[in-house]
């Protein structure tokens, strides 16, 4: 709809950092409307599941520099229900995420779901809690990932997992180019 008093604002007036915890998403940014020198983190866990547009990505984040994606989410989707949009960009083995027993999140259901648990944005830095367990089917009880932004863009993550029995854990970090440690 169109309100003729609104007034357009700058990204650059809007808080650094956000949460919108009733469709899952926080946003942290160093220079929100200045692409050439913010750097950003978002991550999603959406009360929504893995149904309709939605992805076995809950808890999952992505990074951008300056421009630039740095840890993304992969894939593509040459057209809907293509064997790669189903088999690899919708699981969660295509974001930056976690998997159990080499085992992803429930895809296409609205019970794999995320929850934004809790979020601060002070003077220094940003923080957020993201819960994922319920996402993976029964094979988690936990997936709690705290994100830490110390600013000016140094992000801390800490994943607390607990599983009903022993498992495995696989944390992934998808990039453009090859990652060198």
């Amino acid at each position: 709809t169109y309100d003729p008093a609104l007034k357009p604002r700058s990204p650059q007036d809007l808080p650094p950092a956000r949460a919108f915890p009733s469709v899952g998403l926080v946003s942290m940014h160093t220079a929100l409307g200045d692409a050439s020198e913010d750097i950003s983190l978002l991550l999603r866990s959406s009360p929504y599941g893995s149904v309709s547009h939605g992805h076995a990505d809950q808890n999952a984040f992505a990074i951008e520099a300056f421009g630039r994606g740095l840890a993304i989410a992969t894939g593509y989707y040459p057209w809907y229900g293509s064997p790669h949009h189903q088999n690899w960009t919708r699981a969660t083995k295509a974001v930056n995420s976690v998997l159990v027993n080499g085992e992803g999140q429930v895809r296409r259901s609205w019970d794999a779901k995320g929850q934004i648990t809790a979020f601060q944005s002070v003077d220094g830095y940003d923080y957020a809690e993201g819960e994922a367990g319920a996402a993976y089917g029964g094979r988690l009880d936990r997936f709690r990932r705290h994100v830490v932004h110390v600013r000016p863009g140094v992000f801390v993550i800490f994943d607390d997992l607990a599983a009903p029995k022993p498992a495995t854990y696989q944390w992934l970090l998808h990039a453009y180019d090859r990652i060198n440690v």
